[in-house]
């Protein structure tokens, strides 16, 4: 759970930050947008050569956790724009790296023992990583820090738990290929059920990135420059925390394809609610429907799809899966950014994604059969 709190929390620490560097560089909502774009496709990157790289699952958990570290430590030189989209886009191929092998570890483990639900647990740390970024963040303005700072800080707290999770032995370490070099003469996403949860799930990557890019500058324009601002993003993660607890069982009970088609209909309307935004209330009621979602739309999708096909492509289907997301992921920031122009109105852009989740919850598939 803990070896989550890196890639999430190094790919998104940069919401956090960004009014930080709104205020001390100059940066735009359109460059905020790039900015965010070029971590989800490093993203992408890291999905398709985590399929190829040849390195063990322990090695390529190691590279990521020290890439991701290193990369947001290096975000405190201010400047120039270039070396900043370069970062980033590193910073995401590192977390790719370790995310698709921590959760494929973790998901293998928790099949084999027969306790799916642990799959839950497996990812809590995600909705960690944004907490304990959003509070340093919080903390951080409150003694009027700098955006290096911040950066600093947080680097410092992802390398302090990278060296507490680094894998040092047990399980011998499983060879990244080694269940992905199935006959590519016969695609393991033939099931059109499937490709259709590889298609929503990509739309989900598209519609939950514009609140997760822009909350707190959003939140900013809307309460003003104080410390209230800041507390949204912490909220949106403790969100995420909340809901796995009570949402990975529900998906066992009635199915993980039908909770998921729940949950985007839900952040559907949240993505609403912010487009409508009349105060802190609405603000806060969007925040927590994002929030309590999007890392659901993770683990029930990945879940779903592990029971679908053979477990020798398990592992191939998650990377494709990611590849579907960080599409999203990097389409999402930047055409977010340009309907919203640098006055920061993010109501076309909060409406487009509400409609792409719509057809996400549409498309996604039924229940997969009981084998």
């Amino acid at each position: 759970m803990v070896a989550f709190v890196v890639p999430t929390m190094g790919r998104f620490v940069f919401t956090p930050v960004l009014p930080f560097m709104q205020a001390e560089y100059g940066v735009t909502v359109v460059q905020g947008g790039w900015l965010a774009a070029a971590n989800h496709l490093g993203y992408l990157i890291g999905a398709l050569t985590a399929m190829r790289v040849p390195l063990d699952e322990r090695g390529m958990v190691r590279a990521g956790l020290s890439g991701v570290a290193m990369c947001v430590l290096a975000m405190a030189v201010p400047g120039p724009f270039a070396l900043w989209f370069a970062l980033r886009l590193a910073a995401g191929i590192a977390a790719a790296w370790a995310f698709i092998h921590v959760s494929a570890w973790g998901l293998r483990h928790a099949m084999a023992a027969s306790h799916p639900q642990w799959g839950g647990w497996i990812f809590m740390g995600s909705g960690l990583g944004l907490i304990v970024s959003g509070l340093l963040c919080t903390a951080w303005l409150a003694l009027h820090g700098s955006a290096s700072g911040a950066w600093l800080l947080n680097g410092a707290g992802l390398a302090a738990i990278a060296i507490a999770v680094w894998p040092r032995g047990g399980e011998p370490g499983r060879h990244a290929l080694s269940s992905t070099v199935a006959d590519t003469r016969s695609p393991p996403v033939s099931d059109p059920a499937v490709r259709r949860m590889i298609v929503a799930y990509g739309l989900g990557g598209f519609g939950y990135i514009t609140a997760a890019t822009f909350l707190p500058v959003l939140a900013k324009s809307l309460l003003g420059s104080g410390l209230g601002y800041t507390l949204f993003w912490p909220l949106f993660g403790a969100a995420a925390l909340g809901t796995l607890f009570v949402a990975s069982p529900l998906g066992l009970r009635i199915g993980d394809a039908r909770a998921l088609r729940g949950c985007l209909a839900i952040m559907a309307a949240g993505n609403a609610a912010l487009a409508g935004l009349s105060g802190a209330w609405a603000l806060a009621l969007g925040t927590i429907a994002i929030g309590g979602t999007f890392m659901l739309l993770t683990l029930l999708g990945l879940r779903d799809v592990r029971g679908r096909v053979p477990p020798e492509a398990a592992t191939r289907v998650i990377g494709r899966m990611t590849i579907a997301w960080a599409v999203g992921q990097c389409l999402g920031p930047i055409v977010s950014a340009y309907l919203a122009g640098d006055d920061g109105r993010f109501t076309g852009a909060l409406a487009l994604a509400a409609a792409a989740l719509a057809l996400a919850a549409t498309i996604t598939p039924a229940n997969r059969p009981s084998r």
